[in-house]
């Protein structure tokens, strides 16, 4: 349990650095002219390649993992954010930033979750044989 909580709390690092990377993306779009839905998209794709090797490399050890997973499992875990926002909006509509909090932690638990059990689970981690002659994960 101790290892899964380490982990865990790495993934929050990970997130954390990665939203900050995000938002930099996202304003300097912006003042380069992009609308700000534009930038969003941009922000967010450049963001999960990168969330993707931080998380491999230090969250999960390593460990070989496939990205069109990792694309999968956080298009799911912003489903389940969607869904308890709107499912909480519905009932206090009144309480939206609780909402979003809710939310998030339900995107971070999900993405989590999936990530350790579906994207690096089982996977071996990459030897320095494999990352000197560029073979991928």
């Amino acid at each position: 349990m101790r290892a899964l909580s380490a982990r865990f709390l790495r993934y929050g690092l990970v997130g954390a650095g990665n939203t900050l990377l995000g938002l930099g993306l996202i304003f300097l779009f912006m003042a380069l002219g992009a609308s700000p839905v534009v930038a969003n998209a941009l922000g967010y794709g450049l963001c999960i390649p990168a969330s993707f090797v931080a998380n491999r490399h230090f969250t999960f050890g390593g460990r070989r993992g496939s990205p069109a997973k990792f694309v999968a499992v956080q298009a799911a875990a912003y489903g389940a954010n969607l869904a308890v926002l709107g499912s909480l909006l519905s009932v206090a509509p009144e309480l939206p930033s609780l909402a979003q909090l809710a939310g998030v932690a339900a995107y971070v638990l999900a993405g989590f979750l999936g990530s350790y059990h579906l994207v690096f689970a089982g996977a071996p981690a990459a030897t320095s044989r494999d990352r000197s002659h560029g073979d991928r994960p």
